[in-house]
């Protein structure tokens, strides 16, 4: 995690911030109308069973959200150069999170494929972290500090990307249930960012706010669009980023504690 204050971020930074996010609005909002068409184009829609007439709504909507979020991170790398590193693995994390969604939206995976797969993506960062591409540092605790867990902690990151991606994968009902509550999580952790003096908590949560409000426009009740299992687990997975880039780990486990308790309730119903 870097300190805000290290970098002596000023007006320029500032204003680099409101630029990413109009941008990354103004792009996904762009694309989920041609999304939502080539959806039902291809017959990827689903029923919306919570209203009397079951309407047909696009499905594997969070496409949008993969190439929203893809799309900006070039923009990112340009204003935030210092972060290349971190903004291109957050980037491949939350791509290969998008693909597997997507492939158990088509073919629906077994828990334990998907599980292991999901793994896999946290395996980018390991490698990443492991030979010096990027530094995930040991979770930060409030009033004990940050942990030293030097040499265990590494080896828990594709657990960790595993473990908050399924949980808000999961969550997912009723219509803006998943979008909306990760749009919370999210605005929650900018404040955290803030709080903590965390450069990498704030540019990676105004990027991913600036996708997922407009998602979640459409999303909302009445839905027009789905995000499947190809957004939930995109947005999972960019919060399991957000925890390990910037050491939130405890303020994201906060943060998604109704996620939290809807798996185990899942759980304990199977």
């Amino acid at each position: 995690m870097v300190q805000i204050d290290d970098l002596n971020w000023g007006f320029i930074e500032i204003l680099n911030l409101i630029i990413i996010f109009f941008i990354g609005f103004i792009i996904t909002y762009l694309i989920i109308p041609f999304i939502i068409k080539f959806m039902k184009g291809k017959g990827f829609i689903g029923y919306d069973i919570h209203k009397n007439s079951k309407p047909e709504v696009a499905e594997s909507g969070g496409v949008s959200i993969v190439f929203g979020f893809s799309i900006l991170s070039i923009f990112l790398m340009i204003f935030f150069p210092i972060f290349f590193n971190e903004i291109l693995i957050f980037t491949l994390t939350v791509i290969l999170s998008g693909i597997i969604g997507f492939i158990d939206d088509r073919i629906r995976l077994s828990s334990r494929y998907k599980v292991l797969l999901i793994l896999l993506t946290g395996i980018i960062i390991f490698a990443a972290n492991f030979y010096g591409f990027v530094d995930i540092q040991s979770p930060v605790i409030p009033f004990l500090g940050r942990l030293r867990l030097t040499v265990i902690y590494p080896l828990l990151v594709p657990i960790i990307v595993a473990v908050f991606a399924n949980t808000v994968n999961m969550l997912e009902g009723y219509n803006g249930e998943g979008s909306g509550s990760c749009l919370i999580a999210l605005i929650f952790l900018f404040i955290c960012g803030l709080l903590w003096n965390s450069a990498e908590a704030i540019i990676f949560t105004v990027g991913a706010i600036s996708v997922i409000i407009p998602f979640f426009l459409f999303n909302k009740y009445p839905a027009k669009i789905f995000p499947g299992d190809v957004g939930t687990l995109a947005m999972g997975s960019i919060l399991a980023c957000i925890a390990l880039f910037a050491s939130l780990e405890a303020a994201v486990f906060c943060a998604l504690l109704i996620h939290v308790f809807n798996s185990f309730y899942v759980l304990y119903s199977v």
